[in-house]
């Protein structure tokens, strides 16, 4: 039932974002024909700029907050995420340049993410889960940007069956299935469709109940975007 309501959540995201994007394509169309079309020919100019693509990289969990009271000494592990990317890139960066060169924009992206972290006795503990990332970009130059905003993450499924120390054993069922993690980052998107981004996502929710520990991420990735509407 838990992967049903995330399900449902991810649809409805989607669905959301690809409807206020639409709205926000304002099309300017003159008498004249000439104006009509852009210079690359058959394109419709627009202030505005809809993207979509694919993305994948790697991430190094770590796990914050955990009390010494637990007898556990977490290290960094490293797994990695692969998803879709959507968004829109406003205004012009000068009156005369293209439409979607401004200095503002928002993505979506929905990825799965593998998240490791590793425990006592050579174990590790591993999350497979999605992530929903929605984030608002300031563009410092034509193609370099910052972001920042929240992701949704929940748990798919966790590995091995149960966490054990000398002072507490916690079944992976156990652990919440949704978190809200701040994520911030630069990131690079080159003309011809190439992108690639650095993030840190500090997880805010504890994994379970009366255990203090906190998953955040550091994450590195690459992907390529196709512009929708030029």
């Amino acid at each position: 039932m838990m992967i049903k309501k995330y399900f449902v959540l991810l649809v409805m995201a989607i669905a959301i974002t690809v409807d206020l994007s639409a709205q926000s394509v304002q099309v300017e169309v003159d008498i004249d024909d000439s104006d009509m079309f852009s210079d690359l020919g058959g394109g419709i100019d627009s202030d505005n700029r809809i993207y979509l693509g694919l993305k994948a990289g790697a991430n190094f969990s770590s796990m914050n907050g955990l009390s010494n009271d637990f007898n556990l000494y977490p290290e960094n592990g490293i797994g990695f995420h692969a998803g879709l990317v959507t968004g829109v890139r406003f205004g012009r960066w000068t009156p005369k340049a293209d439409g979607g060169s401004g200095r503002f924009g928002t993505q979506l992206e929905v990825l799965y993410s593998q998240r490791t972290i590793n425990m006592d006795k050579n174990e590790s503990l591993n999350f497979s889960c999605f992530e929903i990332p929605i984030l608002a970009q300031y563009y410092v130059t034509r193609n370099i940007f910052i972001e920042l905003g929240p992701t949704f993450a929940g748990v798919i499924s966790a590995s091995p069956d149960e966490i054990k120390s000398s002072n507490v054993t916690i079944a992976t069922g156990e652990i919440k299935g949704f978190d809200v993690m701040l994520t911030g980052g630069v990131g690079y998107k080159h003309t011809s469709g190439f992108m690639a981004s650095a993030r840190y996502n500090y997880g805010m929710s504890e994994l379970a109940e009366n255990f203090t520990g906190k998953i955040s991420t550091i994450t590195i990735s690459v992907g390529w975007i196709f512009n929708l509407n030029k």
